[in-house]
């Protein structure tokens, strides 16, 4: 098996076990933290983590790095590792997860709120906001995320008009409508989800 072939073939998880893990091996763990305790820690890492790229895991091995003193300049130096929890965070910074793994996002489009937003129009905009800026929006953000579906609404339109014409799309125009029905399929999928569920707490 060549590079290529073994790269295409490698697990999420192992991958950040290659990438992440193994550059901070050598780290010390935080104080009051036991052996077992921070290899469950990283064991989480692991499995919350596999949805990232190479590139986004050696990004995140700089960040780590950095943090726990490795470049330091004074003579002595003990680096520590930060703690698995810190490192879920940056890392979510860096490259947020697919919507199938975040939890929260899917939650927020499955509830109420969700099945409001997908009536309103602008289910794909929740998740959009769900997932970029974490808690749910209030009254004025709402109507920033209904704004936002009229000019998405607009800019399909101009786009299919275009299409229609005989126009082909640029890449750019391309991929911004296949992200969007993307996201429009789970939403559709998401809400029927929420739907069943309330139906069957509802019924039980």
């Amino acid at each position: 098996m060549n590079k290529e072939e073994g790269e295409k073939t490698e697990t999420g998880a192992a991958r950040v076990r290659r990438v992440l893990i193994g550059p901070l091996s050598g780290l010390q763990r935080p104080r009051g933290v036991t052996e077992a305790e921070w290899r469950a820690g990283f064991d989480k890492v692991v499995g919350k983590l596999s949805y990232m790229s190479e590139a986004g895991l050696a990004g995140l091995v700089d960040l780590v790095l950095g943090q726990s003193g490795v470049f330091a300049r004074a003579k002595v130096v003990r680096p520590v590792c930060p703690h698995p929890s810190e490192v879920i965070a940056w890392a979510v910074a860096l490259e947020l997860p697919p919507v199938e793994q975040s939890d929260y996002a899917a939650s927020v489009v499955r509830s109420v709120m969700g099945r409001r937003a997908h009536d309103g129009g602008y289910g794909v905009e929740l998740l959009r906001h769900a997932r970029k800026f974490g808690p749910p929006p209030g009254s004025y953000s709402v109507t920033r995320l209904q704004d936002e579906s009229r000019q998405n609404a607009r800019r399909r339109a101009d786009l299919r008009a275009q299409a229609e014409g005989g126009r082909s799309l640029d890449p750019v125009h391309a991929r911004w409508l296949e992200a969007w029905h993307a996201d429009a399929a789970l939403v559709e999928r998401l809400i029927a989800e929420g739907d069943e569920r309330r139906a069957a707490r509802d019924a039980a």
